[in-house]
């Protein structure tokens, strides 16, 4: 009956709503964690000297200064403040825009 399709429709669409909600919030916790862990000196930020641990963890193989340099490429270009580090904000669009 349209009764039950329209009923369907409707719990598909609340549960679909729901879980993109649940995994927007899962991937929001879990870049606060690796952010957490990532700020070495518990500043509040992370400076590429600390995103270099990511770096050589995403990406294993090339030299350390290599790494240094990607990391500073993306504090750069994800900086919005221009303070040479980053804050959570700015990590988890680096995360989700750039590296995700």
């Amino acid at each position: 009956s349209k009764w039950y399709q329209r009923r369907v429709r409707d719990t598909n669409y609340f549960i679909n709503t729901n879980l993109r909600a649940l995994m927007a919030e899962a991937i929001d916790m879990v870049l606060e964690g690796l952010f957490n862990s990532l700020d070495a000196d518990k500043s509040g930020f992370i400076d590429s000297k600390e995103l270099v641990v990511l770096v050589e963890k995403m990406a294993p193989g090339p030299s350390t200064d290599m790494a240094l340099r990607v990391a500073k490429d993306y504090v750069q270009f994800q900086d919005e403040d221009c303070d040479g580090k980053l804050s959570v904000e700015e990590f988890k669009r680096l995360m989700v825009e750039d590296m995700l």
